[in-house]
């Protein structure tokens, strides 16, 4: 059976990298084997990185080499979607493991859901809380010249599906 939360990724990556050979600007997206869960990493041509979750903690050293192995030690920007360990689980474990987040958006479940335990909570705060901020509607970032991610929408409770949209605008052509 395939995760639907995968083959979703899968579809939306496909779209990132066709559309970005068509335009402009070169956006490379990573997509890491974290199993259950999500990890990918978005690059583009001017060196600005943006990763969409983290897997579980139980992947971390899987995600650390292939980050090293690609030159993705620095991330620009950590986008974290939902409250769920396959999602966020491996935040603290790939800082503890020489992978430096400049900046950190969640949409504030992580570390304020009754079902986070309370030591991951701890793990997740003590690896990036300075650098945390909560992601709200309207919230964007340039990737490059002519690239845009930017985040449409945030559930304000949380639901077993999306808890927050990022489209990523390529040219004037959006991607959500």
């Amino acid at each position: 059976m395939i995760n639907s939360n995968k083959f979703i990724l899968s579809c939306f990556i496909c779209l990132l990298v066709i559309s970005s050979s068509v335009f402009a600007d070169n956006l490379t997206v990573h997509q890491i084997d974290v199993g259950l869960g999500i990890c990918a990493v978005a690059k583009a041509e001017n060196g600005v990185k943006l990763m969409i979750d983290t897997g579980r903690l139980g992947f971390v050293d899987s995600v650390v080499q292939y980050l090293f192995a690609n030159n993705l030690t620095t991330i620009d920007y950590l986008v974290v979607s939902h409250a769920h360990r396959d999602h966020y689980g491996g935040a603290a474990g790939l800082v503890s493991n020489g992978i430096t987040f400049l900046n950190v958006f969640d949409n504030g479940h992580v570390t304020n859901a009754v079902w986070v335990p309370s030591e991951a909570k701890t793990a997740y705060l003590n690896a990036l809380g300075s650098r945390l901020h909560t992601i709200t509607a309207g919230w964007s970032v340039a990737l490059g010249p002519s690239t845009t991610a930017q985040c449409l929408y945030v559930n304000g409770k949380y639901a077993s599906g999306t808890t927050f949209i990022i489209s990523f605008v390529l040219c004037k052509a959006q991607i959500i």
